[in-house]
């Protein structure tokens, strides 16, 4: 005997009941974990991240880890509005106005008229480390040109940031520092760039980041960040040893944020660094990294202030350990001398060769 349509549809609502609670019950089991990483999981941070703060721990300075966080682009930047008081350590006086930069005035996206302006990327050196921000190069170079230019406005904004190299620098160029205009850049690598933290630059942290990254809106999800990053995961080679970035890749640096520049009707300047050893004990050797700056320079023309032999001339005068705080970071005197050197510089670049 055939059954009537009729008794088919309790068993149709049954089964239909059921599948909508189990995925009710599903989205709420989803939702729960959701909660619970969101509550429990730190924020995702880089390995390079990790590793900088991990640095200023071996170095005695972990209280001064608190002037850096983590960003995805930059691997770490500036923690802003950030201000410490003069005790032992590298770090005090004004370390970051709400940009992330080390000034302590808000620098406006819309410069203002007539204004020379001028973008310093770098490193400690460039930040001014162990100095305050009146004794940094920048500082002194901002107030030379500002008294040689008379009544024209002259802002030098200060992006350096410790422990950066040439790569950041470029990353920062392209998500930040193009968006002040300035008129020229100032760019000065090369000591953090030869340095080796483990098997990989930092080119491949970056790309090994974003592979671990879920796409579009899955990313906002702690969820699908945890799954994702099950199935890319984090290889490494602890017999190898990498430079963080390679004297190829810094090359290679060179010539897209020369040209990205250049697109922003912008000038480069390349800054060669002296290090303690070339000018207290071996004065003819250049690291590849500078020299890389110096041949880059010449083959596109770009302005070179090569501070090997300038600081050569000082050593003479007052001696090589006048001049350092380390085996990298210029004292005040030091950074003196560099803020008139880069002053002249930009003079010669703004106003032309005396007549």
């Amino acid at each position: 005997m055939v059954e009537s349509p009729q008794t088919e549809q309790p068993i149709t609502r049954s089964w239909g009941r059921k599948v909508a609670l189990a995925l009710f019950a599903s989205l709420l089991a989803l939702l729960l974990c959701e909660i619970v990483l969101k509550l429990t999981e730190p924020p995702a941070a880089s390995i390079r991240f990790q590793q900088d703060v991990g640095e200023l721990d071996q170095l005695g300075m972990k209280r001064l880890a608190a002037i850096v966080e983590n960003d995805n682009e930059l691997f770490w930047k500036l923690a802003p509005n950030t201000s410490l008081p003069r005790a032992r350590g590298p770090f005090f006086g004004v370390i970051s106005n709400e940009q992330g930069l080390r000034e302590d005035h808000l620098i406006p996206l819309q410069k203002p008229s007539q204004e020379l302006r001028v973008l310093f990327l770098g490193d400690s050196c460039t930040f001014g480390y162990g100095l305050k921000p009146s004794e940094g190069y920048v500082d002194v170079a901002e107030k030379l040109l500002q008294k040689r230019l008379g009544e024209r406005p002259v802002e030098c904004i200060n992006a350096g940031v410790p422990g950066y190299t040439l790569f950041q620098g470029w990353q920062y160029w392209s998500t930040n520092g193009q968006h002040l205009k300035p008129d020229l850049v100032v760019v000065c690598f090369g000591g953090n760039d030869m340095s080796s933290w483990d098997d990989k630059t930092d080119l491949q942290h970056y790309q090994q980041f974003k592979r671990r990254q879920p796409p579009g809106i899955l990313r906002f999800s702690s969820l699908s960040r945890r799954l994702w990053g099950m199935f890319n995961p984090t290889k490494s080679n602890p017999g190898r040893s990498s430079p963080r970035v390679t004297p190829a890749d810094f090359q290679v640096l060179l010539g897209k944020l020369h040209s990205s520049i250049v697109s922003t009707d912008s000038k480069m300047v390349i800054v060669v660094w002296p290090f303690f050893w070339q000018v207290a004990e071996s004065r003819e050797k250049r690291t590849p990294w500078q020299q890389a700056m110096v041949t880059f320079a010449r083959q596109h023309e770009i302005e070179l202030v090569d501070l090997v032999p300038e600081f050569h001339q000082l050593a003479d005068q007052y001696g090589s350990e006048a001049l350092y705080l380390d085996q990298g970071h210029a004292t005040a005197l030091g950074n003196q001398h560099i803020g008139k050197v880069i002053a002249d510089m930009l003079e010669h670049q703004v106003t032309g060769p005396a007549k």
